[in-house]
């Protein structure tokens, strides 16, 4: 990805975010006014005839065989998570151009950090400078390379003796197993007792061959592809608990009307608690 700008990934899950704002999925009530508002381009041109051109967002969620209704389902199931979580911080680690705090109304009692490469921050503070979140909002920077996230959120005012809520969206498919458990445990060290890790993943028996190498043309690689069961081991030697795990067909079953995104079931979500 290139640093002054979100990746292209990001961007992609933004856009199928915008179409199903614009009404083009069939994930119930869905809503994500500011998805389009701040895509880069070439995705803010794709996103321009949404909301303008009648039908545009059905087009698209048609066109692509009803895999746009993944992003709207993906975070549903996280919302609905957070809605349920009783403390007051919430920490979205890779956060890019999530959108949370723009849009739900519950988050007006927390405290809100975006943990990111500064120069992904900065593009994503210019697009939102006009905006109103629904609390402040702490960018923590951080180089993923060279900084460990302990370390970068001690700078921060983030409180590890307070419980926190745990947003991984996304981020887990392209890391190497040693930065992943890095990750885990200082999650781990960060957390309070009653904290919750919502973290997304990708199952590597539902990789199609044709999906690798397009990650791979793009120059975002997946190399952190995960059984059900490993995830678990994981989770377990970083030293949490896992609560759920559930995948497109579950999410669709809760919150969608009919749609083709249940057999797309290659993407999991793991919730889990520090022991």
């Amino acid at each position: 990805m290139k640093t002054d700008r979100p990746s292209h990934t990001a961007a992609l899950i933004a856009f199928m975010r915008a179409v199903g704002d614009a009404g083009g999925t069939s994930v119930r009530n869905f809503s994500d006014p500011i998805a389009r508002s701040i895509l880069p381009t070439p995705w803010s041109l794709l996103a321009f005839p949404l909301g303008k051109i009648p039908h545009a967002a059905r087009l698209a969620w048609l066109a692509s065989f009803g895999s746009v209704d993944l992003a709207p389902l993906r975070t549903a199931a996280i919302d609905a998570a957070l809605r349920e979580f009783a403390g007051e911080q919430l920490v979205i680690l890779g956060a890019g151009l999530d959108a949370r705090a723009y849009r739900l109304p519950e988050l007006s009692r927390f405290r809100i950090f975006e943990v990111d490469h500064p120069a992904t921050q900065n593009y994503k503070r210019q697009q939102t400078m006009n905006l109103h979140p629904m609390a402040p909002i702490e960018y923590v920077a951080i180089d993923f390379v060279s900084e460990r996230l302990d370390d970068v959120l001690k700078r921060s005012s983030h409180r590890p003796d307070a419980p926190t809520f745990w947003i991984w969206e996304g981020v887990t498919m392209y890391l190497a197993r040693p930065a992943l458990r890095e990750t885990l445990r200082a999650i781990h060290a960060c957390s309070a007792a009653g904290s919750q890790l919502a973290a997304t993943y990708l199952q590597p028996r539902r990789l199609r061959k044709l999906v690798t190498p397009l990650f791979d043309l793009v120059g975002e690689p997946l190399v952190g592809a995960l059984g059900r069961e490993e995830m678990e081991s994981e989770l377990v030697a970083a030293g949490f608990l896992l609560r759920r795990d559930t995948g497109a067909k579950e999410w669709c079953e809760r919150f969608a009307n009919f749609t083709p995104a249940k057999w797309y079931n290659f993407e999991r979500l793991a919730l889990a608690e520090p022991k």
